[in-house]
């Protein structure tokens, strides 16, 4: 192997050129019972309007990571990992807020719906959960509708957020609002139209 630019640029335009992280799109509808919560919170909009718009609100978004939980294994010698599941992280976003602050209070809504903090009632899981998806497209995209030209795309199944969180404000600020969320999931699947990571996987026998 020849250590020269030219090799590292050869290499990395094999793969089509560098990844930025510029152009990417999240994309999620509010669940039936929180629109309805949502609705109540709101006065000059509905909720449809919000969440067409947070799609392009979200300043800021972490694909999340995944990670095995293993166990020691030993039969004869040093042990060995073996793995026995999987973890998900939390998934962290951030959205710009609008003048009339809709995105603070359909995301309120949504947390109220799930824990009412005036009746501590607890809203059954299936009425508070969504799929959310995240898009990464390439550079030479221009129009986020335009799903053949995304790069990477995974679906969180059974989203919901854990934390609303603070918005800082001050006498001499002059940046725009920003809202933090927090997203729990139960796992990511792929999900490219570009690729077979739609289709099942194939059963596999196990491996002693």
């Amino acid at each position: 192997m020849t250590f020269s630019v030219e090799t590292f640029r050869s290499k990395l335009e094999s793969g089509g050129g560098p990844a930025y992280g510029d152009r990417y799109h999240v994309s999620f509808k509010a669940p039936d019972g929180v629109i309805n919560e949502a609705n109540a919170y709101l006065a000059t909009e509905n909720t449809e309007k919000i969440t067409s718009r947070l799609s392009w609100l979200c300043d800021t978004i972490n694909i999340p990571s995944r990670s095995l939980t293993t166990t020691e294994f030993r039969t004869y010698g040093l042990p060995v990992k073996r793995p026995y599941g999987s973890v998900y992280t939390e998934s962290q976003m951030e959205f710009l807020c609008t003048r009339n602050m809709g995105e603070k209070k359909f995301f309120d809504a949504w947390l109220n719906y799930i824990f009412n903090n005036r009746s501590y009632d607890i809203a059954y899981y299936d009425s508070y959960r969504t799929d959310i998806d995240i898009y990464h497209f390439d550079r030479s995209a221009t129009d986020a509708n335009d799903l053949s030209k995304s790069t990477y795309h995974i679906k969180l199944e059974e989203a919901y957020p854990t934390l609303v969180g603070e918005v800082s404000m001050n006498h001499t600020a002059t940046e725009v609002l920003k809202l933090p969320i927090t997203f729990t999931y139960k796992k990511y699947v792929h999900a490219d139209i570009n690729s077979t990571t739609q289709l099942p996987p194939p059963i596999r026998a196990g491996v002693g």
